[in-house]
């Protein structure tokens, strides 16, 4: 994956863990899931296991949202200290 395009998913990622709409709706499915899983009788295993599994899911889909960031956070990081070793060498010649 080129810097852009990773900048770009990084940039639309934020975006979206910014997005007060985005946050509500997981907010809201992870309460939902949560709820399942409490108001659940004792005899309900197999439905707190479905529950717990969407739980995960719902987790792993914000944590791969939150790695884009992550990933573009650091690459831009590494940009930039490229530029400031390429500006160094550039001031040690012109000495």
């Amino acid at each position: 994956m080129s810097l852009a395009d990773l900048l770009r998913k990084g940039r639309q990622a934020e975006q979206l863990m910014m997005d007060p709409l985005f946050l509500e709706a997981v907010q809201s499915v992870r309460t939902g899931i949560q709820a399942q899983i409490e108001d659940s009788d004792f005899s309900q295993a197999d439905q707190r296991e479905d529950a717990y599994r969407m739980l995960r899911a719902l987790k792993a889909v914000t944590g791969q949202i939150e790695k884009h960031i992550r990933a573009a956070k650091g690459a831009e990081a590494e940009e930039q200290e490229k530029l400031r070793a390429v500006k160094r060498v550039a001031e040690i010649r012109g000495k």
